[in-house]
């Protein structure tokens, strides 16, 4: 399984410091900074499939994002900074939309995240990654046949 991608709030600064209109992460605290990254991350990781090309492995074996991806997150986490989707549950973060026990199904729904998305992380991560905001529904559903 891979894992999630990720930046730093130093290396997200670096960013910044070298893109337009950064006011907004510029004013936030450290704190809030490091929130809006991981939040960005989850709900990336949660709308797209990434593809072999969008990382490497390192000398130590350690996950390097490409340059786009990590980009992606920092475009994704000062528009999070602007708006709050702190009202969506987090089980709909990693696809889930509807769960039930008896007879066991599973409805799994990336379509919810499509408004959370800016387009710019859109852009950025391209063909970097397969992307369930693209189908008309981004739905699935899988149900457990009795034998």
């Amino acid at each position: 399984m891979l894992a999630r991608p990720t930046i730093d709030v130093t290396s997200a600064d670096a960013y910044f410091n070298s893109r337009l209109r950064s006011e907004k992460w510029n004013e936030a605290d450290n704190d809030s900074k490091a929130k809006a990254l991981e939040q960005a991350s989850f709900l990336l990781a949660g709308a797209f499939a990434f593809k072999d090309n969008s990382f490497y492995l390192d000398e130590n074996d350690e996950i390097q994002w490409h340059e786009r991806i990590t980009s992606a997150i920092c475009e994704q986490a000062i528009y999070l900074l602007s708006f709050d989707p702190g009202d969506i549950p987090e089980s709909l973060f990693q696809g889930i939309s509807q769960a039930s026990a008896g007879s066991v199904s599973a409805t799994f729904d990336k379509s919810f995240v499509r408004p959370w998305i800016s387009e710019t992380a859109r852009i950025l991560i391209g063909d970097l990654a397969f992307s369930a905001l693209d189908s008309q529904s981004g739905t699935a559903v899988s149900q457990l046949i009795p034998l």
